[in-house]
């Protein structure tokens, strides 16, 4: 699935790359089933674990269940089926579909055909929604909440691999901030520079922020996700609010710009 590039070749770009597929992308598949049917209909009624994993590497566990998907970070031992790739360029050459790529390594005997059958086509689902111009004007809302999850394990991955990024976030300010869209009950995600590496999450910060920063209506969130908005201007004409400690939200925004690298913004 061609959301992300990778135009560098380094080691450790790889395994940020890599991280950023399992903790960033895979995750967006909660938000994908909980607002999708069609999405809801493919994972099905029935619960189910799916691992994916990279040896001495990142990891996800696939959790399908009554109330929904959740990813979780590790893998499940007791999942009905684990993916492994031999290494982060062999898992992001399958996501990225560059070529022919041998399949991942699998435990747990013949359901994982169907497991794999489902993971992959919901993410192919999740593909059209998340490419820029991918999705119709009524799946905005989806896209917007998606990006806004896709970036919470991003965030995470890029703090975990990035070397340069690792030396940065010594200097940044260390508190908890969370990013939303709208001023109700939309999504939502909190991330914690005080802890190494970063905690983030999907959902109501675990406490009250320090910087709450608060996009306008999906459409904004969008365009501030596919790197087309000057946070300046929108900050100045209201298009984004930002409440409370303004120094940890320039900083984030600052380290959020990190990950343009690792993201295509372009169909």
């Amino acid at each position: 699935m061609p959301i992300l590039d990778s135009q560098l070749k380094t080691a450790w770009f790889e395994r940020t790359l890599a991280a950023i597929h399992l903790l960033g992308v895979v995750p967006v598949l909660e938000v994908l089933v909980e607002r999708d049917p069609e999405a809801a209909a493919i994972a099905g009624p029935n619960p189910w674990k799916l691992g994916l994993r990279i040896p001495n590497g990142s990891a996800v566990t696939i959790h399908r269940g009554k109330h929904g998907l959740r990813v979780v970070e590790g893998v499940d031992n007791s999942a009905n089926a684990i993916l492994t790739f031999l290494t982060p360029s062999h898992l992001n050459r399958t996501f990225q579909k560059a070529g022919r790529v041998a399949p991942p390594f699998t435990l747990r005997g013949l359901f994982h055909l169907e497991l794999t059958k489902k993971f992959e086509t919901l993410m192919e689902r999740a593909e059209s929604y998340l490419k820029p111009n991918g999705s119709r004007a009524d799946q905005q809302e989806i896209r917007a909440a998606m990006l806004l999850r896709l970036t919470a394990g991003a965030v995470r991955a890029l703090t975990m691999n990035d070397e340069a990024v690792q030396d940065e976030i010594e200097h940044i300010p260390a508190g908890l901030a969370t990013l939303r869209i709208g001023s109700g009950d939309g999504p939502q995600i909190w991330i914690d520079t005080a802890s190494r590496p970063w905690r983030s999450a999907g959902g109501p910060p675990p406490e009250t922020p320090d910087v709450v920063i608060e996009f306008r209506d999906p459409s904004i969130a969008i365009a501030a996700f596919d790197d087309q908005l000057d946070a300046g201007v929108a900050v100045g004409n209201g298009d984004i609010r930002v409440e409370g400690w303004i120094p940890l939200a320039d900083a984030l925004n600052h380290l959020l710009e990190q990950l343009q690298p690792y993201l295509l913004n372009n169909a």
